[in-house]
């Protein structure tokens, strides 16, 4: 999605020929009639939870948690990971709601992240950078699905597709 409008992107060889539609052709004028419909469904959006784990060599060691930094700064990325990798373990026990709702909740108790307050919930988003390792493993998980550890400048993250109507 950009200024301009929605778009979709599909990398192919540079000698690669497609043949452009005119308007008059009729699976070109079809196409957009049927999009201009009310009752066409609307692009899928993405709504994600999230656990955030800080450690000695994120980017700001601190949070909305610990403030000074005290209890991140001692945290090695080891310890980080190993912490999310057990709260995965008890996650993965759990099916659809249930995983969701425990998710929430340890989210709110552990997590780094402003978002904790609100039981880890990032709300409904799209996928603006597919390239990113975020959005490339957010935007590959099927709904209840729980990703693996992704790091990033941030810290390590674990996250949980929900439905876009679900609420914490």
């Amino acid at each position: 999605k950009t200024e301009s409008g929605f778009h979709i992107f599909l990398r192919v060889p540079a000698d690669y020929g497609v043949p452009v539609p005119s308007e008059s052709d009729v699976a070109y004028q079809s196409f957009w009639r049927e999009c201009s419909r009310d009752d066409v469904p609307p692009i899928a959006q993405q709504r994600m939870l999230h656990i955030l784990a800080k450690h000695q060599g994120s980017a700001r060691q601190s949070s909305w948690r610990d403030p000074e930094g005290v209890d991140i700064c001692r945290r090695t990325d080891k310890a980080a990971t190993a912490g999310l990798g057990m709260l995965l373990e008890e996650l993965h026990s759990l099916n659809d709601e249930a995983r969701a709702q425990r998710f929430a909740e340890l989210a709110y108790a552990l997590s780094d992240c402003g978002s904790a307050r609100d039981g880890g919930d990032l709300g409904d988003s799209e996928v603006d950078d597919p390239d990113s390792e975020v959005e490339g493993t957010v935007s590959r998980l099927s709904v209840w699905s729980l990703s693996d550890i992704v790091k990033t400048e941030s810290g390590f993250h674990i996250f949980l597709r929900v439905p876009a109507d679900y609420g914490v």
